[in-house]
């Protein structure tokens, strides 16, 4: 299902809410974002992690120590 990115933004927004809310762990989000939006949970769930690569931490890339495995 493709969206609008109006929808994308608003969504992205209520996650941000959300998030800072402290109310629920972001990784069970989705029912919020189907129920809210309207959406079906694929694409809810879809629109969840694109949010969540969004907001990863950055690496640093000159880092001094060895990468952890």
């Amino acid at each position: 299902m493709e969206h609008e990115p109006k929808l994308e933004k608003e969504v992205f927004a209520f996650l941000d809410e959300l998030r800072e809310s402290g109310k629920i762990s972001m990784q069970f989000a989705t029912p919020y974002i189907s129920e809210r939006f309207s959406l079906p949970y694929r694409e809810a769930n879809r629109l969840l992690r694109l949010w969540a690569e969004g907001n990863r931490p950055k690496k640093k890339e000159n880092s001094d120590k060895p990468p952890r495995f």
